[in-house]
């Protein structure tokens, strides 16, 4: 389709070029940072809604600004989407705040339906809609997509991975 984002943008838009990442533990063993290990998997979807929506701290999606709740992932948590799969929570971070789209107004994420809670396979599991310009010189605007996303659920109550598998190629 002709709205899709070209092949040759992926170079720009890798978090870590050249790299497929697994856990990255030289990384995890410098982070000393506590970790809320008490809430039921509805307090975690409530959480992620919030994280997905306006952040953390109000600064807007964490897919767009980064602003998520730290102390809910494991810092060793794998992220993945089609092009990148980072095994550390301050890479994935970063990458977030510094390399994908801009901020809101310009670029948006919202929940198409809520996170649905499955406590047998400890996973939570959404759809999101995310549009808005990339980070890149040209400015270019990526139109409308949907976003499946999986979150795993470790045995401490940590987010342990979060898949994403998007519409658009």
């Amino acid at each position: 389709p002709p709205n899709e984002l070209p092949t040759f943008v992926r170079g720009f838009t890798n978090i870590i070029p050249g790299r497929t990442a697994t856990r990255d533990t030289s990384t995890v063993t410098r982070i000393s940072e506590p970790k809320t290990k008490s809430l039921t998997m509805n307090d975690l979807a409530s959480r992620l809604t919030t994280d997905l929506t306006i952040g953390s701290h109000g600064q807007g999606g964490y897919f767009l600004t980064g602003d998520l709740s730290r102390d809910i992932f494991r810092n060793d948590c794998i992220f993945e989407d089609p092009t990148n799969r980072v095994g550390d929570l301050n890479r994935y971070q970063q990458a977030l705040q510094s390399f994908l789209f801009e901020p809101p107004p310009k670029s948006s994420v919202e929940l198409a339906d809520p996170l649905v809670v499955d406590e047998t396979s400890r996973t939570i599991t959404g759809r999101l809609r995310s549009r808005g310009y990339l980070k890149l010189p040209w400015r270019p605007y990526v139109k409308a997509y949907e976003t499946t996303i999986v979150y795993t659920i470790d045995e401490d109550g940590l987010i342990s991975r979060q898949e994403q598998k998007w519409t658009k190629p």
